[in-house]
């Protein structure tokens, strides 16, 4: 464990905000002592079991749960569990015309209709569309899916059977190890944090292989519902660049989409970023103003991970904010699009694993952690993460196994649209760059 470590006094911690040290079961892990013991109105029951240990067992106390779980059509498999270890088989079908003018004019939004067999199961009348920003400038393209309506069909993308209306097909084509997404993601989820599941698919167009893709979980209506984040008067922003920087501007839609709701309703998101700007620092301004209406132990999620993983592409764009009008709670985030992680910048290209940085670029996390006890929650779970969960055995592990997984695919797939590239030296950067980012933030923690 960690030398000097920090008293309740140190970390400025008031009676009241050891509800979010008891709430994160960081107590014992900080080495702490206090005889306060909160009262049940101090338990937070949204975010009780976002930070954990292995060792976890503590559950909330059922009588202080004022979730309202009518009529969200939750499933009985849970939604954060990892997706199956093995490689789908998908194949579409449509006009060989349409298809080339998609190819030929990369800037496309047309959508085309076309037939999908999904391990077995064929769907028609489905919508075929390019995919993504710079990844429209790459040889091998990615595809967005759309199911029609009336396709009720349970498909087995990521484990057990679940309806989908929409899903991503990510080339992949800046990551030859086709891993950094699955890997990062799944962290967010294993954290407690919200991210799209990934899994690993054939892809056949016409009868002609195209290669191996990631299948993504689309930020839609049924991820909504499956993580009961709200339903009809749910507001979904989705990040589209750096104007979404989490600071007040006259323009609270600069810089986002409106996935689900009202434009004209996004008051609610000038409120939000109106708090996290202005706001006082101090604990008892931010538990008043910020904490109704974001939830922070989502953001201290997004924020340790996506610094571990020396994401740079993520803290002003590629997030979506979810919020549900209907039932006031807090602003959910969710993380999306992180292949751009553990050695890569955005467009593929090498990048070195020495980023020191243990916050993000965004304006609200310098404010958070200019406040002693939000400070000290945040590097305390970050170190509890890089002694426990995020060791370099343990990560090394995930990856050899998942690229043991998709090897025989992906050598297949580099030898059609990256020969030069070696799989296996792919991995063994990967693997390095896991390391050297432990290893790092592991100084840089110490160093606080």
């Amino acid at each position: 464990m960690w030398r000097n470590r920090p008293t309740l006094r140190d970390l400025g911690v008031s009676p009241l905000a050891l509800k979010s040290l008891i709430m994160c079961g960081l107590l014992s892990l900080a080495g702490c002592e206090s005889e306060v013991t909160p009262s049940p109105e101090f338990v937070d029951t949204n975010t009780a079991d976002t930070f954990h240990t292995e060792s976890d067992t503590a559950e909330s106390p059922s009588s202080n749960d004022t979730t309202d779980t009518t009529d969200t059509d939750t499933p009985d498999a849970p939604t954060n569990s990892t997706p199956p270890d093995f490689v789908h088989r998908l194949e579409l079908e449509l006009d060989p015309t349409a298809w080339q003018r998609l190819e030929d004019h990369p800037d496309s939004t047309e959508e085309v209709d076309c037939t999908l067999t999904f391990d077995g199961i064929r769907i028609e009348g489905v919508d075929f569309e390019l995919h993504g920003g710079f990844a429209r400038a790459v040889p091998k393209k990615s595809y967005r899916l759309e199911l029609p309506d009336e396709a009720e069909i349970p498909l087995a993308l990521f484990g057990p059977p679940e309806i989908h209306r929409r899903f991503v097909l990510k080339a992949s084509y800046i990551d030859p190890t086709f891993l950094r997404e699955r890997l990062t993601l799944d962290l967010v989820r294993e954290e407690g944090g919200l991210a799209p599941r990934v899994a690993f698919t054939e892809l056949t167009i016409n009868g002609e292989w195209r290669g191996l893709y990631l299948l993504v979980e689309r930020i839609d209506r049924p991820f909504i519902r499956r993580h009961g984040l709200g339903d009809a008067m749910v507001q979904l922003y989705k990040a589209e660049d750096h104007n979404a920087n989490w600071q007040a501007k006259r323009e609270p839609l600069a810089g986002y989409d409106v996935e689900l709701g009202d434009p004209a309703l996004a008051t609610d998101l000038g409120d939000l970023l109106n708090a996290l700007t202005q706001t006082p620092l101090s604990v008892d301004d931010f538990e008043r103003e910020v904490e109704p209406r974001l939830s922070l132990s989502d953001f201290l999620i997004w924020q340790r991970v996506h610094t571990f993983a020396g994401n740079r592409d993520t803290f002003t764009k590629n997030y979506y904010l979810a919020h549900d009008l209907e039932h006031p709670t807090p602003f959910r985030i969710v993380s999306w699009d992180a292949d751009a992680t553990f050695g890569l910048d955005w467009d593929g290209s090498p990048l070195p694993a020495d980023e020191r940085a243990w916050h993000g670029t965004d304006r609200f996390s310098p404010r958070l952690f200019q406040i002693p006890v939000w400070r000290g929650l945040h590097v305390l779970a970050y170190r509890e993460a890089l002694e426990t969960r995020w060791t370099p055995e343990r990560l090394e592990s995930r990856v050899r196994d998942l690229a043991a997984l998709v090897r025989p695919v992906a050598e297949r797939d580099l030898a059609l649209w990256n020969p030069r590239i070696s799989y296996l030296s792919e991995i063994e950067q990967l693997i390095d760059a896991i390391k050297n980012r432990h290893r790092i933030m592991t100084a840089v923690l110490d160093s606080l």
